[in-house]
């Protein structure tokens, strides 16, 4: 098909101060046939008046309100109405290059999912990204067992073909590391991908939710996760994915012992020696 429709869903939550670096960006696309759905998930900020001045501005952005259920919920209620053949996620704080469609639009006819780099965007300022997106990390197993390791791929770095996320919703139990399961999904089905080597969208990283650098935090979200894992996967990957856990904790573990092995004999031989110096201070 020339030119498919492609939906992109921003969802927003008292991030009102970046909507409107983000809508214009999907505003200056260089590729024209777009819906942008904003999906105000409750936001306490103002939200729905920046919304609403975009929907004026131009019909291709709709915008649609809902109590707060989360950003797993937000996604899910713009999926309910999105009418394109190929969707784009937005968190309202990040931003696209404007070529990202018209770029990822020639490999439409051969891939389900089209991957592109990434710049942060570090207190405004915008430098390279932290990881690549490399061929070796787009696998089921790899992002089993490696994903929040190794590499993560920013949400928005993908334009998905429908197909791939027919039947998908995201898990609303889970507070962090939501797109992981999204991830898992989508490359357990063995997607023809393509990635383009250029950055053309931009991850704010600094304004991301500290959920996942908080390790309390995160075990209890992986303590959620793991189960939905067990019931899509079965039982083998579920424990491939525990018993990799294990090792990589006691492979950590070592090293920790290791390190404060290191430690304390670094410092007895500092007090050592200092107290060998001091006794021959006063020897004399």
């Amino acid at each position: 098909m020339t030119n498919p429709l492609i939906s992109v869903i921003v969802p927003c939550y008292n991030q009102a101060q970046y909507l409107d670096e983000c809508l214009q960006s999907v505003l200056d696309q260089t590729y024209p046939n777009w819906e942008c759905i904003i999906v105000n998930d409750g936001s306490p900020d103002n939200t729905e008046e920046i919304a609403l001045e975009w929907t004026k501005k131009d019909p291709r952005f709709v915008y649609i309100k809902k109590e707060n259920g989360g950003l797993s919920s937000a996604r899910n209620a713009g999926l309910e109405i999105e009418k394109g053949e190929w969707i784009q996620f937005l968190d309202c704080d990040d931003t696209l290059e404007i070529t990202k469609f018209e770029r990822s639009s020639t490999f439409f006819d051969s891939n389900e999912i089209i991957l592109s780099q990434f710049s942060l965007l570090e207190f405004n300022k915008k430098t390279k990204g932290y990881n690549q997106i490399e061929n070796k990390f787009l696998n089921f197993d790899s992002i089993l067992h490696n994903w929040g390791k190794q590499f993560t791929i920013p949400i928005h770095c993908g334009l998905f073909s429908v197909k791939v996320l027919a039947n998908f919703t995201f898990s609303t139990e889970v507070k962090s590391m939501e797109d992981w399961l999204m991830w898992l999904k989508i490359f357990y089905n063995n997607p023809r991908c393509q990635i383009i080597e250029e950055n053309l969208c931009n991850y704010r990283k600094e304004n991301k939710d500290t959920l996942s650098s908080d390790l309390i935090q995160l075990v209890h979200q992986k303590a959620k996760i793991y189960p939905i894992i067990f019931e899509l996967y079965g039982k083998e990957i579920y424990d491939q994915l525990v018993l990799n856990e294990i090792e990589i904790k006691s492979i950590e573990n070592l090293q920790l012992k290791n390190e404060l092995k290191k430690i304390q004999k670094d410092f007895f031989v500092s007090k050592y020696l200092q107290l060998k110096k001091l006794y021959y201070q006063l020897k004399k």
